[in-house]
């Protein structure tokens, strides 16, 4: 123990003189990262999209329509089209994001009592503002084609109760749990901060354990003393720096956090384990740091794609599940985002169970590494 531990306090001394670089980066770029997506998904949601109107009808409902989308938040009508080819224009130069078209017959089909489409068209280049805009389209036409059922009831002397039963028998309730706005922020910048504070703390650990690898400064000493004794000061920095990103993120972002802070800490604490001795494992197959940053630059993106941060694992197909099994982040993100916005996670256990083991395997096989180039180096 005397000895890892005088390892470990030459190991921080080190870092803190020769360094200081290697014990700020895995802090200040999460942090950096943090800052910067908070900001640009501030606004949480799409709106003013860009909507051009062809009104072929020109009758006092299409120009309801018309202004029902006008003071919809989420559109803001930029013009009317004279033609379906000029409504068209305006979608392949970009100039709109979506189009209503109004047929001419309308207000006929409605007075025989016939249903009348209202085509709406989105650019779905973008999706995200695509399914925005279609969503709101959709709930801006039902409440207008409910208004108008109602009201041709009320012509026929119905009670304004009775017309709204007869015209929507089933009324639709929404409870939306843990995120009821649907927040872009809540859902994608929490899984931001773990990846970028992964890398950045596992590049870090990584690059400390390097030198070992190549110059053999703790020779005199057994590998597995070696080893704990490189890591234990990223353990501990990482463990740190962890609290300090989780409790900012939930300060500046403002998600209210009703979860166990314990629970949050275990996590953090098995997800710093793990990432530090999956580097110091992987970087016993490099001499220089350079072609490891390429092979990090590589995998980055996957990583964060196939951790269920952006799309759920369970939809995944198999060979993208065996690899996102294989990164610790994918134990990690999900559950982080879901402990801080829902209050907990329903495979906490499974997750941290996965993460101490994932770390002692790789701890292990590092241990075993250093031992092996130790013997074909013969330093």
């Amino acid at each position: 123990m005397s000895v890892i531990k005088k390892i470990v306090i030459a190991e921080f001394k080190w870092m803190l003189t020769k360094a200081p670089r290697i014990a700020y980066i895995p802090f200040v770029i999460p942090l950096a990262y943090f800052l910067i997506f908070n900001t640009l998904f501030l606004k949480h949601s799409v709106d003013n999209i860009p909507i051009i109107i062809y009104d072929e009808s020109q009758s006092h409902i299409s120009r309801e329509i018309a202004h029902c989308f006008e003071d919809s938040e989420y559109f803001k009508v930029i013009g009317y089209a004279n033609s379906q080819e000029d409504m068209q224009e305006y979608l392949r130069q970009r100039k709109a994001d979506a189009a209503i078209y109004i047929p001419i017959d309308l207000m006929k089909r409605i007075n025989t009592h016939l249903s009348s489409p209202v085509l709406f068209e989105a650019d779905g280049t973008n999706m995200l503002v695509a399914s925005t805009a279609i969503t709101n389209a959709q709930n801006i036409i039902s409440d207008i084609s409910q208004n108008i059922g109602v009201n041709l009831l009320l012509e026929k002397n119905y009670m304004p109760e009775q017309a709204n039963n007869m015209v929507t028998p089933v009324q639709k309730e929404f409870r939306i749990l843990y995120n009821p706005y649907l927040s872009y922020t809540n859902y994608f910048v929490y899984a931001l901060l773990m990846i970028s504070f992964h890398m950045a703390l596992f590049f870090c650990a990584s690059g400390s354990m390097l030198m070992e690898y190549n110059l053999g400064k703790y020779k005199e000493y057994s590998a597995k003393q070696v080893m704990l004794g490189k890591l234990i000061p990223f353990w501990l920095l990482g463990i740190v720096y962890y609290i300090i990103l989780a409790a900012i993120a939930i300060l500046v972002h403002g998600t209210p956090f009703s979860g166990s802070l314990l629970e949050l800490l275990a996590m953090g604490i098995v997800f710093v384990f793990a990432v530090t001795s999956l580097g110091a494992f992987l970087i016993s197959f490099f001499r220089v740091m350079f072609y490891f940053y390429q092979l990090g630059i590589i995998i980055v993106v996957p990583i964060f794609l196939s951790s269920g941060a952006t799309f759920p694992v369970t939809y995944m197909p198999f060979i993208n599940k065996i690899f996102s099994a294989l990164m610790p982040l994918s134990y990690m993100a999900p559950a982080m985002r879901s402990m801080i916005l829902s209050g907990h996670s329903p495979h906490f256990i499974t997750n941290v169970s996965s993460l101490l083991i994932y770390g002692m395997i790789a701890l292990f096989l590092a241990i075993r590494r250093l031992k092996k180039v130790r013997l074909q180096r013969q330093y």
